[in-house]
């Protein structure tokens, strides 16, 4: 089910891609809202995910504040943060929802449906698009 979905989200997506140009970003750049998200840094998977559950959110430039351990905002920015939540991301996906030993796939499970999973997807484009 998940390959399905992924496979889907990106088709549509690259396809966006390939029809914006050379450059690989969109034409009406001008037009795209920024957005700001907070990651918490004790929960960024389940923040991920929530944010990533609007449709919309890969239209939009989107600006990620970290929330520390003791409830601070983290300095730093752009690039830098978005490869950190990234990885952090993907290591606590890879850890809690994937099997295997010698190559890990994902997981069916009852908590996490079609619209979670599409949410997974959107950050997989996210990172696959600029960072």
């Amino acid at each position: 089910m998940f390959a399905l979905i992924l496979y889907r989200y990106l088709h549509d997506e690259l396809e966006v891609l390939d029809s914006s140009g050379s450059s690989g970003q969109p034409m009406s750049i001008a037009k795209r809202q920024k957005r700001t998200i907070e990651i918490n840094k004790l929960n960024v998977k389940q923040d991920m995910i929530k944010a990533f559950s609007d449709c919309s959110i890969l239209n939009d430039d989107i600006e990620i504040n970290v929330i520390n351990q003791r409830g601070e905002k983290e300095e730093g920015f752009e690039s830098g943060v978005y490869r950190d939540v990234l990885s952090i991301f993907w290591c606590e996906v890879y850890e809690s929802l994937m099997i295997g030993e010698e190559e890990r796939v994902p997981c069916i499970r009852h908590d996490y449906q079609r619209q979670e999973w599409e949410a997974i997807a959107r950050v997989l484009v996210f990172g696959y698009k600029g960072y």
